[in-house]
């Protein structure tokens, strides 16, 4: 069996890096202000320009220039009540000309919703050219054209990011535990279990064959005759049952050295190496940046959209317009190896799927459909995002992963998850623990336009690290070896919570705190 670690910005956002697409807009509307405070008058990129022609306003700006050279100025309030600073955005704000309303809506989006999805606006303004005759854009070409012009500021923006931001020391144990972890039964699908014992089987007596002196041990025999016995009668409940808690307990010859994926890989969705971080020394885990790297001619960036599921791409596909088809994400899959690579993968045999950071949107729905609805694919486990509100509660993003992840399943599949074509029959929340001494949070820290990102530990935490030996019982057990912390479960087509946990936090990316 193997495992995918599929991993999206939010990776990279856990690691304290500034690469969302709302931290690019505001980091090119600084550079465009500090440009015009460092002695410019002017500035054009085809995506904004600013003219600062008249000689008053050239007065205004050189006023600027000296009340915000000194740090102790930006934060003064005047009789206005406003802050020089914030006195010189409006004075920006005026003179700034969007040549691309395109660029418009996505500062507008960051603006109002402090987010945006740029690729999601991208389609949705595609979709709109052919459906609106009264649409800004009369065909795609000068849509596709502003997106190239964003796609290069953009990749500008995380070159910077990638070369002063992404170090060793970013590099985080908890995470890279999780990555090399082994299976853990009950993780796996309902309809690929006797699959996952074939595999613990077949390592059991590869093993046994290599170092077996002649004489196996009583709990090898026992084990053996349970286990070949199982692969002929799955059916057979009392020696499942008699496996499945050898398999749980780790007891005798089923331990964790037979359960560790065969092969690993790393499926990069962000354009930085922050997951490269994560390759052991002389290791043959590979990563496949599906999306293009920065700086590699070999694997250009693909910026676009990827959801050839959607209603509408059916009629767009119609059309006979090759310019509505330039940047669907898989037509450019054909640029690179890296597609075919990655089908290569995942036909080799099982596989368990990872969700690090990615928010499984329809951006790239294709491509997850083919990953979850794959026949050899037996178990999806997605780690989320949690975050503190402005009145100190807190919530997280793991229904809307759910959520997503089941837009990702067509048909039959969607309305029968136990059918064998559908082995998403399991999605487990998981938060291993740090050690016993505390637990580590990552917090972000984003003074823009200066970033760290440092590990702070817990408060005094208390730590949980036993599974539920009932999954509506109360957590119990006090231990800090490792923890499996299920939470929503799809078992057989029903929706099934947990109860009675008491008041439980999960901290960012890693640690259950209660």
């Amino acid at each position: 069996m193997n495992r995918i670690i599929l991993i999206g910005n939010g990776f990279d956002l856990a690691h304290g890096l500034p690469t969302s697409y709302a931290d690019f807009i505001r980091g090119y509307n600084i550079t465009l202000k500090l440009g015009l405070l460092e002695g410019e008058y002017e500035r054009y990129d085809g995506l904004c320009s600013v003219n600062i022609s008249d000689p008053e306003d050239r007065k205004t700006l050189e006023q600027f220039r000296w009340m915000l050279q000194d740090n102790t100025f930006r934060f003064i309030r005047n009789l206005g009540e406003i802050t020089p600073a914030e006195q010189y955005d409006h004075f920006v704000s005026d003179h700034l000309i969007y040549e691309s309303k395109f660029f418009e809506t996505i500062n507008k989006a960051v603006e109002s919703k402090k987010w945006v999805d740029i690729e999601g606006e991208y389609y949705s303004l595609l979709k709109k050219v052919f459906k609106d005759k009264s649409c800004k854009y009369g065909d795609p070409i000068q849509l596709n054209e502003e997106l190239e012009l964003i796609k290069g500021a953009l990749t500008g923006y995380l070159k910077s990011v990638q070369k002063h931001y992404i170090k060793s020391e970013l590099r985080n144990p908890d995470i890279e535990q999780i990555i090399h972890e082994p299976f853990n039964f009950r993780d796996v699908a309902v309809s690929a279990q006797k699959q996952f014992l074939e595999y613990i089987v077949n390592k059991w007596a590869e093993k046994n064959r290599i170092e077996s002196t002649g004489e196996e041990t009583k709990a090898d025999e026992s084990f053996a005759a349970i286990a070949s016995n199982l692969v002929t009668n799955w059916e057979n409940e009392g020696l499942k049952s008699k496996f499945i808690e050898e398999i749980k307990n780790g007891n005798g010859a089923v331990c964790d050295e037979f359960a560790y994926p065969e092969r690993t890989l790393l499926l990069n969705f962000n354009y930085t190496k922050t997951a490269d971080l994560y390759l052991p020394a002389n290791s043959d885990i590979p990563v496949n940046h599906i999306h293009g790297e920065l700086d590699n001619e070999q694997n250009p960036v693909i910026f676009g959209y990827g959801d050839e599921l959607d209603e509408d791409y059916k009629t767009i596909s119609n059309l006979n317009d090759n310019s509505y088809l330039t940047n669907i994400k898989s037509i450019r899959y054909l640029e690179t190896d890296n597609y075919r690579q990655l089908l290569q993968f995942i036909d080799t045999g099982p596989y368990q799927i990872y969700i690090m950071g990615h928010s499984c949107g329809n951006s790239d729905r294709t491509l997850l459909n083919t990953l979850f609805e794959h026949k050899n694919c037996v178990s999806i486990k997605p780690y989320y995002y949690e975050w503190t509100d402005e009145e100190g509660g807190h919530s997280d993003n793991y229904i809307e992963i759910i959520q997503n992840i089941s837009r990702r399943l067509r048909g039959t599949a969607k309305s029968n998850p136990c059918r064998r074509r559908h082995p998403f029959a399991r999605a487990c929340r998981t938060v291993p623990t740090s050690s016993a001494r505390g637990a580590l949070r990552l917090r972000l820290y984003l003074p823009f336009p200066c970033y760290s990102a440092r590990l702070r530990r817990a408060r005094n935490p208390t730590l949980y690290s036993q599974p539920f030996l009932s999954l509506f019982g109360k957590v119990q057990n006090l231990d800090t070896k490792g923890f499996q912390f299920p939470r929503a479960l799809f078992q057989c087509g029903d929706l099934m919570r947990d109860r009675d946990a008491g008041k439980v936090r999960i901290d960012g990316f890693h640690n259950l705190i209660m």
